[in-house]
């Protein structure tokens, strides 16, 4: 288990196995315990990588509601791969729900970054501000 602070932010995660470097991204209220039996698996092929996102778990909680907009989330998890792998290097993304949600902006925005990509009950997200609005509310 280890910890690395990025823009303000101290980030929990934990790696396992060897290979290529796999993100494995939980869903909104989750954790990266949701991943325990699954990165056993995965990390006999793969460098997985466990991490709590902002706000979850035992990664820090700002007070800042513009810190966990989607740009400063994707922001967060190319810098903590820049970390753990090196500068520029790809890697994977496993991502559910709000961590599939991640994953694929971070796929959009970098798509030479990201090697491959596993999407688990995810969607871009609500295109209607009204909609949106509602769903934040109701979250």
């Amino acid at each position: 288990m280890a910890y690395v602070t990025i823009d303000g932010v101290e980030y929990w995660f934990e790696e396992k196995g060897s290979g290529p470097l796999l993100l494995l991204l939980h869903g909104f209220t989750g954790t990266g315990r949701s991943w325990l039996g699954l990165s056993a698996r995965l990390s006999r092929c793969f460098r997985t990588v466990r991490l709590d996102l902002i706000g979850h778990g035992r990664t820090r909680a700002p007070e800042d509601p513009a810190r966990y907009a989607m740009e400063r989330a994707v922001a967060d998890l190319f810098a903590l791969a820049d970390w753990i792998e090196g500068p520029g290097r790809p890697f994977f993304l496993l991502g559910y729900s709000m961590g599939g949600r991640i994953a694929l902006h971070a796929a959009l925005q970098c798509p030479d970054r990201v090697r491959g990509l596993v999407l688990e009950s995810a969607s871009y997200g609500i295109p209607d501000p009204a909609e949106r609005a509602e769903r934040r509310q109701r979250d």
